[in-house]
């Protein structure tokens, strides 16, 4: 099942594509419409477990996928609900209780809590923030800081602080930081940070985590090429 946005439904058409070219055999597919007043959730739930499948999966935000995945529990299922970075969130637990044991989600990068990072932890814990840095946390760090320092670079030598001559002069150094980023390779916290031609990262990893104990937990992580 996924919702009808294209974040969403590019998910599951992915996943199905990569799912059925390894072997496996989709039982039933079905996207939410954007008014979901008159869609019987309930329902679908009811029919998708009545197909005794070894898995659901669920493109789509944690909302839909806590009711989703509370429903096929009512109706009798007993396997995982997957899904993506969208529905690995602690709300996801909230509001699917018990539901939501064994549910799996992908998310980007390193767990925060696998990291090596001493020195950023500590002072993320000294500047007394009501919640924990997340595990996008340190690659927002990283980013900030690679930002700011192409930024640094970029504007060296302008005494006006970038203002220059005018909306030209304000183009070219905006093309002076990206092309500082572009070509930006170095250590930081979440490992090397570089870009291909496209802007993408080089270094892509991606965890699978899994409700256990009511927590999402990780339980495999990957690096692709």
């Amino acid at each position: 099942m996924t919702e009808s946005k294209s974040v969403s439904s590019g998910l599951a058409n992915d996943f199905v594509a990569a799912f059925t070219a390894a072997g496996g055999t989709v039982l039933s597919f079905e996207t939410l419409p954007d008014d979901r007043a008159s869609y019987n959730l309930p329902a679908a739930a009811t029919a998708a477990a009545a197909l005794n499948p070894d898995f659901t999966f669920f493109g789509g935000e944690y909302e839909v996928a806590a009711q989703f995945t509370t429903a096929l529990g009512a109706a009798g299922f007993t396997g995982p609900v997957m899904g993506g970075d969208g529905m690995k969130d602690d709300r996801f637990i909230t509001v699917a209780g018990a539901a939501s044991d064994g549910s799996l989600a992908s998310s980007v990068g390193v767990p925060s809590s696998e990291l090596d990072a001493p020195d950023f932890f500590a002072a993320y814990d000294a500047a007394g923030f009501s919640s924990g840095p997340t595990d996008y946390g340190p690659y927002a760090f990283d980013a900030t800081n690679l930002l700011i320092a192409a930024a640094a670079e970029a504007l060296a030598n302008d005494d006006d602080g970038g203002a220059g001559d005018g909306a030209g002069d304000v183009a070219s150094k905006r093309l002076a930081v990206r092309d500082l980023v572009q070509g930006t390779r170095y250590n930081g916290i979440t490992g090397t940070v570089a870009f291909d031609e496209f802007g993408d990262t080089t270094t892509r990893v991606f965890t699978i985590f899994e409700v256990t104990d009511g927590a999402w937990k990780p339980v495999v992580t990957r690096q692709t090429h």
